[in-house]
């Protein structure tokens, strides 16, 4: 009897400590996650189907210059500028066809001021219940980088057709020579 009740007791310490580590690593992956979604560098919104905003990190507090109250249940149209609606409603198709879309709009945030924001977007449930996940990147710097080559290109096109001169590249991307209409006229060569 004493074989069987310390069996019966070995087993049952060995289930529960299973279980104990189990919740543990439950715990501290949740911790993980949760310290992510509030410390991250990108602006995270959950919105439930009616687009309200059902969670934010710190990082949209920051950024929108709402404070917790102003921004959890408001409507997500409150960041975004009026009149983009159409573009909302072809942005909410494409998540419920594919699930997930990236793409580029303006925010505005409470003092009124706007940036453009990057937004990578899904669509998901949590125990039987829609959500909207919009994690968004404020695009500003790089907006302004390229605006400034292409004025850069601009220039280089406008030098090279002044200087009537005859250019070719390589292309790395496509692992091919690209002429211009100019080395066709210099070789007589249609293209």
């Amino acid at each position: 009897g004493a074989v069987i009740g310390w069996t019966i007791w070995h087993q049952r310490v060995i289930y529960y400590k299973d279980r104990y580590d189990s919740e543990r690593e439950r715990l501290a992956l949740r911790k993980h996650f949760d310290y992510v979604l509030q410390y991250a560098n990108d602006i995270i919104l959950l919105m439930d189907v009616d687009l309200n905003i059902v969670d934010a990190n710190d990082h949209a507090f920051e950024i929108y210059k709402y404070n917790r109250e102003e921004l959890i249940g408001s409507g997500v149209r409150l960041l975004r500028l009026p009149g983009s609606d159409d573009q909302l409603k072809e942005v909410l198709n494409l998540l419920e066809i594919n699930g997930a879309v990236i793409y580029e709009t303006i925010h505005r945030r409470k003092d009124g001021s706007t940036f453009p924001v990057e937004i990578s977007a899904r669509v998901f449930e949590i125990e039987g219940k829609k959500y909207y996940q919009s994690i968004g990147r404020d695009v500003t710097e790089r907006k302004i980088i390229e605006e400034k080559l292409n004025a850069i290109l601009e220039r280089y096109n406008l030098a090279i057709k002044a200087a009537d001169l005859a250019v070719w590249h390589y292309d790395v991307s496509n692992n091919k020579l690209v002429w211009d209409e100019k080395i066709f006229e210099l070789y007589g060569v249609t293209n």
